[in-house]
C-alpha cells in the first residue's frame, strides 16, 4: 500500500469536496471540481489494496456523476438561454438584469429572438422558464424604455404579459349583443400572465378601445413604432392577437415578445449536488479511517533474532 501518494489524494480529494460544497452559481465550475475529484478517487484507487478498494471506487463513482450532472446543467443552460452575459452565440437573446441595487427587482429581461403572434411569444418565455413581462411599475417601465427599448428594438412593438380577462370579454360581448354598450374599466378587463395585481397602467392616449372587437392582447410601442414616430414611447395598446399589420414591417410590426425570468440565470447549489458532495466526504473519511486501522502491515521480524 501506497502511504504517501493515498494522502495526497485524499486531501486533495476532501479539498474538491470543500470547493463543490462552495455556493458558486456556475456548471462549469462544478464540473472542473467534480473532475478533480475523480481523479483524486482513481489515485487513491491504485494505491489501495482489497478490501478497502471500494471506497475509492464509491468516490469515483460519486465524481463522475457529479460531472454528469453539472454538465447536463451547463447543456441546459444553453438550451435555455439562461445566461445573463453580453457576448452570446449568434440568434441567442442577451439578457439584462434589473438589480435590486438599482431598485429594480432582480429579475432579467430579453426579447424572444424572432419576431411572432403573441400566442407563440407567451410559449417561447415558458419554455425559458418564465413569461411575457409584467410591467407593474413606473421605474419598471422607465427601466424597459431606457435598456430593453433601444437599438434596432427603439421602433418595433413589443409584446408583453398583459391580456382580456375571458370571462370579462364574453360577458361584454354578450351585452353588446343585447344592445347594452358597457365599457369595463382596464383594471377589471385586463389581468396578467402571472396573476399579479394589476395596478399600473401605461396606456396609449384612448387606448384600450377593442377596435373593431377583439383586440384581446397587449403590445407596448406600437405607435412609437410609427413612421415618424407617434405617441409616446414604451405606451400600451391593445391588439388583435397577430398584431396590426402582422409582421410585414410596417408601422405596426413586427411584433417581438419581451420575456421576464424570475429566477437565476445559472444553476445554483441543487440538492443533488449537494448530497453528491456530502455522500464523497462520508467516502473519503471511511477510506483514511480504515487505512490508519487496517491499512498498515505489520512489521515481518527476522526469527533469529532475540525478542
Amino acid at each position: 500500500m501506497k502511504q504517501k501518494p493515498l494522502t495526497i489524494a485524499v486531501v486533495s480529494g476532501l479539498v474538491c469536496v470543500v470547493l463543490a460544497l462552495a455556493p458558486v452559481r456556475s456548471a462549469l465550475y462544478f464540473t472542473a471540481v467534480y473532475v478533480g475529484l475523480s481523479v483524486c478517487a482513481l489515485a487513491a484507487l491504485v494505491c489501495v489494496k482489497k478490501p478497502l478498494r471500494w471506497f475509492p471506487s464509491i468516490a469515483l463513482l460519486g465524481g463522475l456523476l457529479g460531472i454528469f450532472i453539472t454538465w447536463q446543467d451547463h447543456a441546459l443552460d444553453k438550451t435555455h438561454i439562461k445566461i445573463p452575459t453580453q457576448q452570446q452565440p449568434a440568434g441567442t437573446p442577451t439578457w439584462i438584469q434589473w438589480s435590486s441595487t438599482a431598485g429594480g427587482n432582480d429579475h432579467y429581461y430579453a426579447m424572444t429572438p424572432s419576431p411572432t403572434n403573441w400566442v407563440a411569444a407567451e410559449k417561447q418565455a415558458e419554455s425559458w422558464g418564465g413569461t411575457l413581462a409584467t410591467i407593474t411599475s413606473a421605474r419598471e417601465q422607465t427601466f424597459v424604455n431606457d435598456t430593453i427599448l433601444i437599438g434596432k428594438f427603439e421602433h418595433l412593438p413589443v409584446w408583453i404579459g398583459l391580456v382580456r380577462r375571458p370571462l370579462t370579454e364574453k360577458l361584454r360581448r354578450g351585452l353588446w349583443e343585447l344592445g347594452l354598450h358597457v365599457k369595463v374599466p382596464p383594471k377589471m378587463e385586463f389581468q396578467w400572465v402571472t396573476g399579479e395585481d394589476f395596478l399600473f397602467a401605461y396606456w396609449s392616449q384612448g387606448e384600450p378601445n377593442n377596435f373593431g372587437s377583439g383586440e384581446s392582447y397587449v403590445a407596448m410601442n406600437w405607435g412609437y413604432s410609427a413612421n415618424p414616430p407617434r405617441g409616446i414611447k414604451g405606451d400600451w395598446n391593445d391588439t388583435p392577437l397577430n398584431g396590426f399589420g402582422g409582421f410585414g414591417g410596417n408601422t405596426g410590426g413586427p411584433y417581438f415578445g419581451l420575456v421576464e425570468l424570475s429566477q437565476p440565470a445559472e444553476p445554483a447549489l441543487t440538492p443533488s449536488r449537494w448530497g453528491l458532495a456530502t455522500l464523497v466526504v462520508l467516502t473519503l473519511a471511511a477510506a483514511r479511517a480504515y487505512f490508519f486501522r487496517f491499512g498498515r502491515e505489520p512489521q515481518k521480524t527476522d526469527p533469529s533474532q532475540p525478542v
